[in-house]
């Protein structure tokens, strides 16, 4: 799990531009605010440098492919890796991992319509579980990290009903297509004010931290 600062340096961010393909620099540019673009370059070049060390590539020569919900993956011929990339903030989460995953990455903050949004979608279970806690809020931003997590995964988007699956244990089982997929959960602590969780096709038996370092990019 690598953590991402994306407020380096305007210098740093220039240099990590050209990193990055035509259509990633379309994508930045395409937010309203300059902080939004700045970040978005920073993102996807850490994304860059990060898959580029794995595979002992080079950075700028990755290829994306993107499916039906814009989920990335890597191009063919490039040797594919499980990978996936959540942001909030200030700052993203790059997993990587031996079998597929998804991460979700959320800032710690009071959600005055939370009871509202888990009753639209969380299970009956997960509204039980988050209306009976000391700390509803806390359990719902978990429930929701979760739960992102999940679709992230299995690469479905929001058009994979939320509440067709249950969060509240470390096993959770989907089935798109007729196919039955069990993923497991961990709740992970980023970073002081933010909270995340990981989903992966198999036991999760230890998450390894590393923070990215810009300037480590320009060496591909």
């Amino acid at each position: 799990m690598w953590r991402v600062a994306l407020e380096p340096p305007h210098d740093i961010v220039e240099r990590l531009k050209t990193l990055l393909a035509d259509d990633e620099l379309a994508k930045a540019a395409r937010y309203h605010f300059e902080r939004d673009r700045r970040r978005s370059i920073v993102r996807r070049a850490a994304l860059r440098c990060i898959l580029a060390g794995h595979l002992g590539a080079a950075a700028a020569e990755l290829q994306f492919a993107y499916g039906p919900q814009g989920k990335p993956s890597l191009a063919a011929p490039q040797a594919s890796i499980p990978f996936n990339l959540s942001h909030s903030g200030e700052l993203a989460l790059v997993a990587v991992g031996r079998q597929p995953l998804g991460v979700d990455l959320e800032r710690s903050r009071e959600v005055a319509d939370a009871d509202l949004v888990a009753r639209r979608f969380f299970t009956p279970n997960e509204l039980e579980i988050q209306r009976a806690a000391s700390d509803g809020n806390q359990v719902f931003l978990q429930h929701w990290t979760r739960k992102e997590a999940v679709i992230k995964a299995v690469g479905k988007g929001l058009s994979m009903p939320l509440n067709s699956f249950d969060v509240c244990d470390r096993l959770v089982r989907t089935r798109e297509s007729g196919k039955e997929q069990l993923w497991h959960l961990q709740d992970l602590s980023p970073a002081d004010g933010f909270l995340a969780a990981i989903a992966i096709a198999g036991p999760i038996e230890h998450v390894a931290w590393r923070d990215w370092l810009p300037d480590a990019g320009f060496d591909q």
